[in-house]
C-alpha cells in the first residue's frame, strides 16, 4: 500500500488565482507540488476590514470563493482567508497602538477547514505576513511540523502592522527554520535562531526561449523592468547624457519629466512574456533603485537584478546593489558623475561573460529549504503573544 503524500500549508499575503500577479511564493508552492507534496496555500491579511476598505486584492475574489478550499491544479489547493478581523494598519501611530489588543484575537480566528490541514501537515511555511501571530496555534496543531519562516521582506517595510514585526522578533527563534533572499535581514538576527540564506529563485524556462527581436534599430538598447522605489533623477540623467541609448520603460512610472527625451520607449504594464522578449535581445538592464536604507536588502533580493541576470544582461544599478555581480556597475543615486562613469562601463560588458550560475528555479529552490530543515532541534511551542513592548530584541537591539 502506498503512503499518503507529504503534506505542507503555506501562509502568505499573496493569492493563487483571481487574476492576482504570481508572487514567488505561488512559484514555490508550485515547486513543492512537483516534488510530491500535497500544497496548500492560505491568504492572509484580509478581512471584511478590507471589504469596507475597498482593498483591490480582495475585489477579485467572489464572495462565494473566500473561505474555502480550491484546487488550483495537482496538489497545489488554496485558500482566501477573510475573518472579521485581521491586523490592519494605518497611517496613524495611535491608532494602530490602540487597535493592537483587539488583533491578538486574530489566531482564533482561524477557521477549522485550515486546521484540519495544518493537523495533517509535515511542514508549515509563514511567508511575510501577518500568520507570524498563528505560530503558537499552528504548532499546537501540528507539534512534529517542521516550521519555516521566509522573510521575502522586513515587515515595517513594507506598511504592516508594527506588532508583526514586533511578534516575529519575539518569535524567531521557534522556528525550524529563518530563511531569507537577503543575507541583510538575516544579519538581524542572533545565534539563537537558525538562519539560512536562500535565494530568489526563476522560472528559468520562460527565459529558456529563442524569440524574435521586438526592438527596432541599432541601439544601444536599455530595458527598465518595473517602476518599484523609481529614482527619476538618476534615470533623467541617464538619458539626458546618453541620447544614443534607447530607454525601453515597463511599469506605471509617471514619464511626463521625460517627454523631451527622444530617446524614451515607454510600454507600461504589460505581461511578462513581452517584457521577457525585450530583456532578451536588450543590450542592458536598468535598476534604478532610489537609495533608502530600508531598502537595501533588495541588493539580495531583487527578482528583477535575477531575471536580468539570467537572461545576460549586463547591469546598471546603485552601488548598494552590487552583491559580487561582476557584470553590474554600480553609481551613487543623483551623482551625475557617477552615473555616466557607470554607464560607460556596463555598455562596455560582454553579454557572454555574465556568469548565470547563481541563479535558480523554483525546484531548487524548494529542495534547499527542504534540505535545510532540521527536525532535531526539540523547538518549544512559543509563550502566549506580547504586546510590542515586551518582545525580544533582535541582535541589532
Amino acid at each position: 500500500m502506498s503512503l499518503p503524500p507529504k503534506s505542507a500549508v503555506i501562509f502568505s499575503y499573496h493569492t493563487v488565482g483571481f487574476g492576482a500577479r504570481k508572487a514567488s511564493v505561488v512559484f514555490l508552492a508550485e515547486a513543492l507540488a512537483g516534488l510530491g507534496w500535497q500544497t496548500n496555500v492560505v491568504t492572509t491579511q484580509l478581512s471584511r476590514l478590507s471589504v469596507l476598505a475597498g482593498v483591490p486584492r480582495l475585489k477579485n475574489v467572489p464572495e462565494d470563493r473566500r473561505n474555502i478550499w480550491i484546487d488550483r491544479s495537482d496538489r497545489l489547493s488554496a485558500f482566501v482567508w477573510v475573518p472579521l478581523l485581521h491586523p490592519a494598519t494605518t497611517k496613524f501611530g495611535l491608532l494602530n497602538r490602540i487597535a493592537t489588543p483587539l488583533f491578538h484575537l486574530y489566531p482564533h480566528l482561524l477557521p477549522e477547514a485550515v486546521r484540519r490541514r495544518v493537523r495533517s501537515s509535515q511542514l508549515i511555511v509563514i511567508e511575510s505576513c501577518a500568520a507570524v501571530l498563528l505560530l503558537p496555534v499552528l504548532r499546537k496543531l501540528a507539534p512534529m511540523a517542521l516550521f519555516i519562516y521566509r522573510a521575502c521582506d522586513p515587515l515595517n517595510t513594507v506598511g504592516m502592522h508594527p506588532m508583526l514585526q514586533a511578534t516575529l522578533d519575539r518569535t524567531a527563534a521557534h522556528y525550524d527554520l529563518f530563511t531569507s533572499p537577503s543575507r541583510a535581514i538575516l544579519a538581524d538576527y542572533n545565534e539563537d535562531v537558525k538562519t539560512c540564506h536562500v535565494p530568489q529563485g526563476i522560472d528559468k524556462s520562460l527565459l529558456d526561449v529563442s524569440v524574435p527581436s521586438p526592438l527596432a534599430g541599432n541601439g544601444p538598447h536599455a530595458i527598465i523592468a518595473g517602476d518599484m522605489m523609481f529614482d527619476y533623477v538618476s534615470v533623467e540623467m541617464m538619458m539626458r547624457n546618453f541620447p544614443n541609448v534607447a530607454f525601453h520603460m515597463f511599469g506605471r512610472m509617471n514619464v511626463e519629466r521625460f517627454s523631451s527625451f527622444p530617446n524614451l520607449a515607454f510600454h507600461g504594464e504589460v505581461p511578462f512574456e513581452t517584457l521577457r522578449d525585450f530583456m532578451i535581445h536588450a543590450d542592458i538592464g536598468i535598476a534604478p533603485y532610489l537609495d533608502l536604507s530600508d531598502y537595501h536588502y533588495l541588493s539580495d533580493s531583487s527578482l528583477k537584478l535575477i531575471q536580468y541576470t539570467y537572461a545576460g544582461l549586463p547591469i546598471l544599478a546603485p552601488h548598494f546593489c552590487k552583491g559580487g555581480r561582476d557584470h553590474l556597475k554600480g553609481y551613487t543615486p543623483g551623482d551625475e558623475e557617477s552615473i555616466v562613469r557607470a554607464t560607460e562601463e556596463v555598455l562596455r560588458v560582454n553579454r557572454q561573460a555574465v556568469d548565470r550560475s547563481g541563479v535558480y528555479d523554483w525546484r531548487e529552490i524548494a529542495e534547499m529549504m527542504l534540505a535545510e530543515v532540521n527536525p532535531g532541534r526539540g523547538i518549544p511551542i512559543p509563550e502566549p503573544l506580547a504586546t510590542p513592548g515586551t518582545v525580544r530584541s533582535p541582535a541589532s537591539g
